[in-house]
C-alpha cells in the first residue's frame, strides 16, 4: 500500500479535488505528483487522470507526455490503455501546435484511436445487476452518512437491512466515531448527527467484523453505490479490515432503466414510485437503508424489471 506523508495515498484524492475546486491547480498537480511517485509499481488510472488533466491544464504538456509514456510502459485493460493513448496524443498535439510543428499526425492518431474506442462493445455498467442477480432471495441493503466533505473517512452512520423472501428479516444500525483529523462534523444539518453523538460510538475496525457477520456474501443494494462502495471501500483499505461485499449494486441506475420517466431518481422519488405509503426519514441511515431494500424487493415483484435487464 503506497504511503504520502504518512497517509495512505487515496486519503489525498479529496486534498487535490478541494485544491482544484478553489484555484489552486499548481498546489493540487504537486500533491498527485507526489502520490504518483510513491508508487512502486504501476499508478493507477485515477491518478493519471487527476495529473494529467491539471498538466493539459496548465500548458505543461512536456511533463504531461512524460508522464504518459511512463505509465504506459506498465499493462492496463484495453479501454484504460486506449484513454491514456489518447491523452497522449492530445498532448503531442498540444506540444506540436506550441512549437510551431505540424501537429496533423497527432490529431490522426487521435482519431483512430476515438474511433477504437467507438468500436468495443459497451461493458455493463458497474453497479447494474442482471435479471438473475436480482432475483436472488436474500440480499441486504446499505446507507452511510458522513460527518464532513473530507469524505468517506469521516462515515458516522451505517446502517443494513436484510431481506429474505421479499420481507424485511434484520437491521443493523450503528453510529461510527470518525478517526483523527476527520471528526469535524458539518453536514449535521443534514442528517442530525453531531461529534457529542459519536464521542462513545465504535471506530470503524470495532463495527467491522460484525458488520461483516451480517452481510456475509449477500448481494449488497444501496441508492447511490458509487458512494456507498467507495465509502465502505476506503474503510476497509485505511484500517485493514475485510468486509466489503463483493456483490454490491445500485437501485438509482436500476430506477434509471426501470422507470425512466420519473422526474428523478433521488431516494424519496423512487420510494413514493416504488414503495408507496413508506414514510421515509431521509438521511437517516436506518430509514434510507430500509427504502433501499424495499425498493428491490418491489422490483423483484415485477416481471417487467426483469424483460428490462435481460
Amino acid at each position: 500500500m503506497a504511503h504520502l506523508n504518512g497517509r495512505d495515498v487515496y486519503d489525498w484524492l479529496p486534498v487535490i479535488a478541494r485544491r482544484k475546486r478553489t484555484g489552486q491547480p499548481e498546489e493540487a498537480l504537486d500533491i498527485a505528483v507526489a502520490c504518483i511517485n510513491a508508487f512502486p509499481g504501476r499508478i493507477p488510472v485515477r491518478f493519471l487522470t487527476q495529473a494529467t488533466i491539471l498538466q493539459h491544464s496548465l500548458a505543461l504538456f512536456d511533463d504531461e507526455i512524460t508522464l504518459l509514456r511512463r505509465a504506459l510502459r506498465d499493462s492496463y485493460d484495453l479501454a484504460d490503455e486506449l484513454e491514456l493513448h489518447k491523452r497522449l496524443a492530445k498532448a503531442q498535439e498540444a506540444a506540436a501546435k506550441r512549437d510551431g510543428k505540424d501537429a496533423q499526425v497527432f490529431r490522426a492518431r487521435w482519431r483512430e484511436l476515438v474511433d477504437t474506442q467507438k468500436s468495443l462493445p459497451k461493458p455493463r455498467p458497474r453497479f447494474l445487476p442482471t435479471a438473475a442477480e436480482l432475483a436472488e432471495e436474500e440480499f441486504v441493503a446499505v446507507d452511510f452518512e458522513t460527518a464532513n466533505r473530507r469524505g468517506a473517512l469521516s462515515a458516522c452512520q451505517i446502517a443494513l437491512t436484510k431481506v429474505r423472501d421479499g420481507r424485511v428479516v434484520d437491521q443493523f444500525d450503528t453510529l461510527l466515531r470518525p478517526p483523527a483529523g476527520f471528526e469535524h462534523f458539518e453536514f449535521s444539518w443534514l442528517h442530525g448527527i453531531t461529534f457529542e453523538d459519536v464521542v462513545d460510538a465504535p471506530r470503524w475496525p470495532e463495527a467491522a467484523p460484525e458488520v461483516a457477520r451480517f452481510v456475509a456474501d449477500l448481494p449488497t443494494y444501496a441508492h447511490n453505490a458509487g458512494f456507498d462502495q467507495g465509502v465502505w471501500a476506503a474503510l476497509d483499505q485505511h484500517f485493514h479490515t475485510a468486509s466489503l461485499p463483493e456483490k454490491f449494486y445500485c437501485t438509482v441506475q436500476l430506477s434509471r432503466r426501470t422507470a425512466p420517466g420519473l422526474d428523478n431518481h433521488k431516494l424519496p422519488t423512487v420510494t413514493d414510485f416504488y414503495v408507496p405509503g413508506f414514510e421515509l426519514n431521509h438521511h437517516r441511515a436506518d430509514s434510507d437503508a430500509e427504502a433501499c431494500a424495499l425498493i428491490v424487493a418491489a422490483m423483484q415483484r415485477d416481471d417487467a424489471v426483469a424483460q428490462v435487464l435481460g
